[in-house]
């Protein structure tokens, strides 16, 4: 205050020192009339966040006398009473100044909740108690009274920030060293009125002074440009005012912001930007451009115009087909139309568990501030209260109250809630967004929800996968409300718009369309990159740096079209990981030659970075990591700073890549890394990365071990370190006092642990770390024997995955251990839950004894199997054991029909209780098509072939979309005559299993389309090249076999497709290329099969006729799990 200095606030100060609320809502008491307000006192016990009220009128006064700024921690207990008890008005009023952050978060609290917020503090409370004579005579007799008058005051403050959704409650907003924004980037600037006058309400205006040839940046604001740039302000005595303006770059360089005048009563002022221009970075972000994309912009931007009902946006795709970058695209067609937008990314340093994401989302949606829980606040009853506030609550059985709560926020004004890599998002988050989705349905709310799925990571055990499925569904059935929409990346007519809209013939000349004027090399380039935006993008920054192209703003620019074509045709790598270690390679080799320690600095990041992932740009500063190594980084495309101060891999594809390529971490980087994580208190932030570190250095605490143990008990987001963590806690429950403990909570997390295990792990790993679990289990079975079918998931869980990775005797001796041994002594709530789960080891023994060949064994545990199924009505058991039984039998084509029956009667089943057995169609689809196959209904079968592919495309179910493409193969040349074969389109089906089998590590099924592979070039002998291009997939095939496979019982299964091998290598394949195959054949593991190859090899030419002949009838073969002929 300026005129009512300290001094003549003696008599408000304690003996103690400290103001005296008591003496100060006194004063207020007495100025309330002076405002025209009526108000009565409130308890001192537990006054509900008001001081004063007038519960008739429901206007509140709250009252704050600090000798320090007021913050908004100090008054967000009555916003969040505002919440709750819904007053009309409320006033605050402060001896000290609210600071900046209280004022911004006050003016979006009153538009988000539409109560009038008025402010009384420091010089406009100074200048209302000096115009009242009687007020300072009782309480500041000392004071003289002068002019009182505070004149005419207009307090206008601004805000800028790089993240458009910033909220005002964080202690930092944002990183001051990290200001630069980047091309095409999205930032916003905030503007915040205050009427200071004392005398009478004030109307002005706000315009936006530029033109439309001022290029630097785009307004997006719909609402500002249709009314010439104007913004209309009413303002009340003590009224707070706020506005967010949202901009886009088009320019990189310094740039001078927009210009922002203040106009009223006739006169005009100018309004100061902090800070008054930008420096925006030439870091391109590359804009989204291809049919498919641009169409669904404006299907997006044309339903969020005009409804005035909920819709539902499902996206999937794979990693690095443009996802994130369409979410961008939609998150600014958002801001145009001026939605209150939530974002999280399940990738990002915001990958929430629900606890953390419930209190982001309600306090986001009523703007109330998150209040940390050692900050003394008063407790409340109501839910609001405890879910912002509350450190213990049980938030599960308050779901749909929650919703409840949220839905009467979404009431409000239109939002969206835009959620990318939803699939790494715990099953409470999960579970949550399917409710207030099913729930918002029908109602007349202007929300919007997006959700992203990376399908790379859709895992089909999970909830994420069944909330996916459930939206995709109603996305086919009800698309007013539910859009899903696949992201396939860019297909020829894409490419060239994206071509063309990034590379520029020549600087500066008005030119024809790079794709027109060298269609040759466009189709040159189309046929070196695949069609996903990520290895697009990375092609053109290594043609750039091998100064083929040189970049111009958000354009590059041809230097040398020879060059263009030297660079694409010299030993260009043919995947993404390829082109990065061809990019880092160049990169580094230049910083080696010219700045030795700035290549120091970039290799500390990088290694730094790979550790944690993702980690904040200031939490990264102050561990050493330089800005320069930072900046250049990101300047070449390898990382990136969003706009939350997150800094990370560029894309997730390159986490992977640094992941393979950078050398492990030494044991100084880990005393390094755990020691800064101590000193700065980051523990909490970084935990996963902060346990695992913890463990390698020896220094894990039992404090730390029970709070990793109270992370696993409740719920978890899967990130790139769970595996690793939930692998060590699995070490020190085994190893640690749990080995000793028979305490069913501690049981319940190793069983939980194993079920984490099982969903997310690759199968090898997953054998490994289930293995552990099933010898801790054998050794103390006592601790276990209540777990009933938990118990028993984990066993069968280990069986899959030993038999996944052919390891069919380790899964036959488990399976019959259990049978004989830990089976009888596991107590089960039912009696029929115990037989289903006998039931279900003896469907896993009748497949291991089938891959083994014992043929006998595996049709006694089949039937065995089958019998429970049926005596418990068990459906999904009945029909698994159809499937698995007639494997057995598909292995004699003298026992067709009974293959057949089985697999009608697992088809006739499925039919009838399709709702039931849904999760089977994959499976029984694909026996089904074999069954008419056999049976002679061939146009059927492979017309279900094809449905098959789609249906498996769509769900996800790549081990069976494997299967499907390659009996389309089978059956199609079967049926067809040689010379009415599509043989080229083969050749894409066969090429598009291999794909599938390559990336998700389809082992079981990738040697079936190598072999099938070479069957096509066989039956391609017309070709140049047919021998040599054939001979390379079967060698291939033996390879697998040999190193992968390692089973002689699926040796021996597949008999028929060693014998058609050998016999190519003697009939057509000769020389260097025939002895390697016969040199490795005596590496397989089966002596009959290594004494069959041996047979072959020693053939004479004139005996082959009759062995090719001979052979042709059997041509079967099996994979351990599934049978289906091989091309005849």
């Amino acid at each position: 205050m300026e005129r009512l200095t300290i001094e003549y606030w003696r008599r408000f100060i304690k003996t103690d020192g400290k103001f005296d609320g008591v003496s100060f809502e006194n004063l207020i008491n007495e100025l309330l009339p002076v405002l025209g307000l009526n108000l009565a006192g409130t308890k001192r016990s537990w006054d509900r966040a008001r001081d004063f009220e007038d519960k008739r009128d429901k206007i509140w006064a709250e009252c704050k006398i600090y000798l320090d700024n007021i913050s908004i921690r100090i008054i967000s207990p009555t916003l969040v009473m505002a919440i709750i008890d819904k007053p009309n008005k409320i006033y605050f009023f402060s001896y000290s100044r609210l600071n900046d952050n209280a004022i911004r978060h006050l003016s979006q609290f009153q538009e988000a909740a539409n109560i009038p917020i008025f402010v009384f503090d420091d010089l406009l409370l100074e200048a209302l108690i000096l115009r009242n004579a009687v007020v300072v005579e009782t309480f500041f007799p000392e004071y003289l009274v002068s002019n009182a008058d505070a004149g005419d005051m207009i307090d206008i403050r601004t805000g800028f920030s790089k993240d458009p959704d910033i909220e005002y409650y964080h202690e930092e907003l944002e990183d001051p060293q990290h200001k630069e924004l980047s091309l095409n980037s999205t930032f916003a600037i905030d503007l915040f009125i205050r009427n200071l006058n004392i005398t009478a309400p004030t109307k002005a205006m706000v315009k936006l002074e530029w033109s439309a040839d001022d290029l630097a940046f785009l307004l997006l604001n719909k609402s500002i440009r249709n009314h010439e740039n104007r913004l209309d302000v009413q303002l009340e005595l003590g009224s707070l005012f706020f506005y967010r303006y949202y901009f886009k770059t088009l320019k990189s360089g310094v740039q001078v912001l927009p210009r922002f005048n203040f106009e009223m009563n006739g006169q005009v002022r100018p309004i100061e930007l902090n800070p008054p221009r930008v420096d925006v970075s030439p870091v391109m972000k590359m804009n989204l451009i291809g049919k498919q994309y641009l169409e669904l912009l404006l299907e997006f931007k044309t339903v969020i115009q005009a409804r005035h009902q909920p819709v539902f946006f499902t996206i999937h795709g794979e990693s690095g087909i443009g996802k994130s970058r369409l979410l961008k695209e939609f998150t600014d067609a958002l801001f145009e139309e001026e939605f209150g937008i939530i974002k999280f990314n399940g990738e990002g340093i915001d990958a929430y568990r629900f606890r953390e994401f419930i209190r982001s989302v309600i306090s986001k949606v009523y703007k109330l501030p998150i209040v940390l829980v050692e900050d003394a606040v008063p407790t409340a009853n109501e839910l609001i209260y405890q879910l912002l506030y509350a450190s213990e609550f049980d938030i599960n059985d308050n779901i749909e109250k929650i919703i409840d709560i949220l839905l009467e926020g979404l009431n409000r004004r239109k939002f969206a809630i835009l959620i990318d890599n939803l699939q790494n998002f715990d099953d409470t988050t999960i579970n949550f967004m399917d409710g207030l989705i099913a729930r918002c349905e029908g109602n007349a709310l202007r929300l919007v929800i997006v959700c992203c799925f990376n399908t790379n990571f859709l895992y089909s055990e999970t909830q994420s996968f069944r909330l996916f499925d459930k939206l995709s569904i109603k996305g086919q059935t009800d698309q007013s409300v539910y859009r899903t929409h696949e992201i396939t990346g860019f297909n020829d007519a894409d490419f060239d718009l994206f071509i063309d809209n990034s590379i520029k013939p020549a600087e500066d000349v008005l030119d024809t369309p790079f794709s027109v004027k060298y269609p040759q090399t466009t189709s040159f380039f189309k046929s070196k990159v695949l069609n996903r935006p990520l290895f697009i993008e990375q092609t053109l920054r290594y043609l750039e740096q091998e100064e083929a192209i040189e970049r111009r703003y958000d354009k590059f620019f041809v230097k040398s079209i020879d060059r263009f074509h030297d660079v694409l045709n010299h030993e260009f790598p043919k995947d993404l990981f390829g082109l990065l270690s061809r990019r880092w390679t160049f990169f580094v080799s230049r910083l080696q030659s010219n700045a030795v320690s700035l290549f120091k600095q970039v290799d500390q990041t990088i290694k730094f970075l790979c550790y944690f992932n993702i980690i904040k740009f200031a939490h990264a500063i102050s561990y050493g990591i330089t800005p320069e190594s930072i900046r250049l980084l990101e300047t070449h495309g390898f990382i990136s700073v969003d706009e939350r101060g997150a800094l990370s891999f560029q894309h997730h594809q390159l986490f992977l890549f640094f992941k393979s390529k950078i050398n492990a971490p030494t044991f100084d980087d880990y005393t390094q890394y755990h020691a800064f994580l101590i000193s700065h208190n980051l523990t909490k932030n970084y935990f996963f990365q902060y346990f695992i570190l913890a463990e390698k250095l020896q220094l894990l605490t039992g404090d730390t071990v029970l709070e990793a143990t109270l992370k696993v008990q409740g719920e978890y987001v899967y990130s790139d370190y769970l595996i690793e963590f939930v692998y060590l806690l699995f070490e020190k429950l085994v190893q640690g006092d749990f080995a000793e403990q028979v305490d069913k909570k501690a049981v319940t997390l190793f069983l939980k642990l194993a079920k984490i295990v099982q969903v997310y792990e690759g199968m090898e790993q997953r054998r490994l770390l289930l293995k552990e679990a099933i010898n801790e289990c054998l050794v103390r079975p006592e601790r276990f024997s209540d777990f009933g079918m938990d118990y028993c998931n984990l066993f069968h869980g280990y069986a899959n995955a030993c038999i996944t990775v052919h390891k069919d005797q380790e899964a036959m001796t488990l399976l019959e251990r259990f049978i004989a041994g830990v089976y009888e002594n596991i107590a089960f709530n039912k009696e029929q839950d115990k037989k289903y789960a006998l039931g279900k080891m003896q469907n896993r023994l009748c497949v291991v004894y089938k891959a083994l060949g014992q043929e006998n064994e595996s049709l006694q545990y089949g039937y065995s199997s089958l019998n429970i199924a049926l005596a418990i009505g068990n459906r999904d058991l009945e029909v698994r054991n159809y499937i698995d039984l007639a494997n057995v039998f598909g292995r004699k084509l003298l026992l067709k029909p009974e293959t057949i029956e089985l697999w009608e009667k697992a088809a006739a089943l499925y039919h009838d209780h399709c709702e039931e057995l849904k999760h089977q169609r994959d499976m029984v689809q694909l026996y089904e098509a074999q069954a008419n196959l056999f049976a002679g209904n061939y146009q059927k079968g492979l017309s279900q072939l094809k449905d098959g592919v789609n249906y498996c495309e769509a769900h996800f179910s790549r081990f069976f979309e494997v299967k499907y493409l390659l009996l389309q193969i089978v059956g199609t040349i079967t049926l067809t005559e040689r010379k009415e074969l599509e043989i080229n389109h083969l050749f894409t089906l066969v090429h598009q299993a291999k794909d599938l089998a390559i990336r998700y590590r389809i082992n079981r099924s990738y040697w079936k389309t190598l072999f099938i592979e070479g069957r096509l070039y066989v039956l391609q002998n017309t070709h140049e090249f047919y021998v040599e291009n054939a001979a390379e997939c079967f060698l291939q095939t033996l390879d697998q076999f040999i190193n992968v496979i390692k089973s002689p019982g699926i040796e021996l299964y597949n008999t028929a497709v060693f014998e058609f091998m050998a016999l190519f290598f003697r009939s057509e394949a000769h020389g260097a290329l025939s002895d390697a195959f016969f040199q490795n054949a005596k590496k397989l593991i089966s002596p009959e099969i290594r004494l069959r190859m041996e047979e072959f090899h020693d053939l004479q030419p004139s005996a082959l006729l009759r062995y090719i002949s001979a052979i042709e009838p059997r041509l079967m073969y099996n994979d351990g799990k599934y049978d289906f002929p091989v091309i005849g």
